[in-house]
């Protein structure tokens, strides 16, 4: 098994496919760098889409401002509900289709959905 210390740098990572003893094997990285990424543009997203949503109130909130996390110790994040749409005010870090995205209006939680796509910071705006 491979340990680094830090983070390998999605950049500098190259998935390779090998045949070892006639049996493909397409799960080996080979890897050029260790780098920090945790700033990295990469992982850097300005918006994501989600569905699924599960509502506290038994609907939707209506459009417009509040706070919501992608990650359980995040910090509350401002943004701009539209649709099932959230737009960052600040881009936030590796934001993963499959996780949930929380919505809040201050301490109250609203609900929330699982994210089914998002875009990286500075990219077009993503909608519903």
């Amino acid at each position: 098994m491979l340990t680094t210390p830090r983070p390998v740098s999605v950049v500098k990572a190259l998935r390779v496919h090998a045949t070892v003893l006639g049996t493909s094997v397409a799960a080996l990285w080979a890897v050029f760098g260790v780098d920090s990424v945790l700033g990295h543009a990469l992982l850097q997203y300005g918006s994501l889409q989600f569905d699924d949503a599960s509502w506290v109130g038994g609907r939707a909130p209506a459009d417009g401002r509040y706070a919501a996390k992608t990650r359980y110790r995040q910090s509350d994040a401002a943004c701009d509900l539209q649709g099932l749409s959230l737009r960052f005010d600040e881009p936030q870090w590796a934001v993963t289709p499959g996780q949930s995205a929380v919505l809040y209006d201050g301490e109250v939680c609203l609900g929330g959905g699982v994210i089914a796509a998002a875009a990286l910071a500075g990219a077009p705006r993503v909608t519903a």
